[in-house]
């Protein structure tokens, strides 16, 4: 979905758009110099989950770069602290996830061939995400 967007807004698609982290080196990866350039020329961080999208909020409000009015953030798993926080956040339906799995596992194993199921995720907005359709 990420490309297809860029490509109907009409938007290059840039390397430096994209940083890839891993759960150990997360905070030193947000001090990186190459993560700071290419978040220059964005308004808004999609982040991997809430934690991460919380730790750059923090971050960007020690660089003076306000949150929703200068930066948009929005994280994935709508954990407690992303209420407190006000992080627009998405969610996915964590319990029937679990239980389609479960059961497509006990078919699978029976024989049934395996399929692909969609589960929509719920967008929790709140607050730190700028309109950019409106007028200031």
């Amino acid at each position: 979905g990420y490309v297809e967007a860029l490509v109907a807004a009409g938007l290059p698609l840039k390397d430096e758009y994209i940083h890839w982290y891993s759960k150990e080196n997360v905070e030193e990866d947000l001090i990186k110099p190459s993560l700071w350039r290419g978040l220059n020329e964005c308004s808004a961080a999609f982040c991997f989950n809430d934690s991460l999208a919380l730790m750059l909020m923090d971050h960007l409000n020690h660089k003076g770069i306000l949150v929703p009015e200068d930066f948009s953030v929005v994280g994935v798993d709508n954990i407690f602290m992303a209420n407190r926080s006000d992080l627009t956040s998405f969610v996915h339906p964590g319990q029937e996830l679990g239980k389609k799995a479960a059961q497509l596992i006990i078919s699978m194993i029976y024989g049934d061939k395996g399929h692909n199921i969609l589960f929509p995720p719920q967008l929790i907005s709140r607050n730190s995400v700028k309109n950019l359709n409106t007028k200031e």
